[in-house]
């Protein structure tokens, strides 16, 4: 399943991820880019405050975007392992709206670049993005 605005043009992929904790809010997002060959080039990492699992894989998503559009990456692929946050571009009317203002945000931020697509891949290849939320200094 994919959501995207653009057009392809060699795009960079970035494997992205978010955790939280439901008690206190806390939580983690992460990205990494991969090239062809799956080795990751590039990454980044920062704590947040999300209220929902939603809340915590678009702020992932988000802040991969705006650390690619500061390397003047314009052409991205996103991969995440969450169903609901792709879903939720293609339906956002059905989104909470605390998240659905993260992906407002998103879908804008998109429209500085050449082409985006956000798609839902399996667990296993978000995994390098995934030990990165568990390296940011917070309990899950």
């Amino acid at each position: 399943m994919k959501s995207s605005l653009g057009e392809v043009n060699d795009a960079t992929r970035l494997l992205v991820d978010g955790a939280w904790d439901k008690q206190s809010w806390e939580g983690a997002v992460a990205w990494c880019s991969v090239g062809a060959d799956g080795e990751v080039r590039n990454e980044g990492r920062r704590e947040v405050f999300a209220s929902l699992a939603l809340m915590a894989e678009a702020l992932a998503v988000w802040n991969a975007l705006v650390w690619a559009f500061d390397r003047g990456w314009l052409s991205m692929e996103i991969c995440s392992d969450y169903l609901v946050l792709v879903q939720g571009f293609q339906k956002t009317n059905r989104v909470h709206p605390l998240a659905r203002i993260i992906l407002s945000d998103i879908v804008h931020l998109a429209c500085k670049f050449n082409y985006v697509v956000v798609s839902k891949v399996p667990r296993t290849e978000v995994r390098a993005a995934h030990a990165l939320v568990k390296d940011v200094n917070f309990q899950v």
